[in-house]
């Protein structure tokens, strides 16, 4: 028995296949845990900023007699990529909208088969839309958002990255 088997009080693996299915595995979880940080820490920096460019946008606004025009479109553009980061994050940690309440109902292999299909039907319609998202993105290129006059890429890119 390996020493890390014994330590976690798992036993050995029986053979050599099963010991790469391990290794394999644990490069999974490995990946999963990257791309959990990859998508939770710029959540976490767009909430924090979109809380304190609303709150500076609102004390403008009400104390000051000053609107800043400009903090609605960046306002409005953090909120996609938020929304965008944060459908990606449900849908990698299978969180997403689905039928669960039918689902439930059904004899345990057909939830399986489900299950399957639940995870399966986001992923190929993610797939199938990323080609004509990231054109559509690179097409906005030219387009200018009105208060700033920052390429409107950076709103219609937030389609491609969620859905990649």
């Amino acid at each position: 028995m390996s020493a890390s088997a014994m330590k976690m009080g798992q036993p050995a693996p029986a053979s050599h296949i099963e010991a790469e299915a391990e290794i394999g595995h644990h490069l999974l979880r490995k990946a999963d845990r990257l791309l959990g940080w990859v998508i939770d820490i710029p959540c976490a920096v767009l909430v924090l900023a979109e809380v304190a460019l609303i709150l500076v946008s609102v004390i403008a606004r009400s104390v000051f007699n000053t609107p800043l025009v400009w903090s609605d479109e960046i306002i409005g553009l953090m909120f996609l990529w938020l929304t965008m980061f944060g459908a990606a994050n449900a849908l990698r940690r299978q969180d997403h909208m689905r039928m669960t309440t039918l689902v439930s109902r059904l004899p345990p292999v057909w939830r399986a088969r489900m299950n399957a299909i639940g995870v399966a039907a986001p992923a190929l319609m993610l797939a199938l839309l990323i080609g004509p998202a990231c054109q559509y993105a690179a097409n906005q290129w030219y387009v200018q958002t009105p208060a700033l006059g920052l390429p409107d890429s950076f709103r219609a890119g937030a389609m491609p990255v969620g859905r990649g």
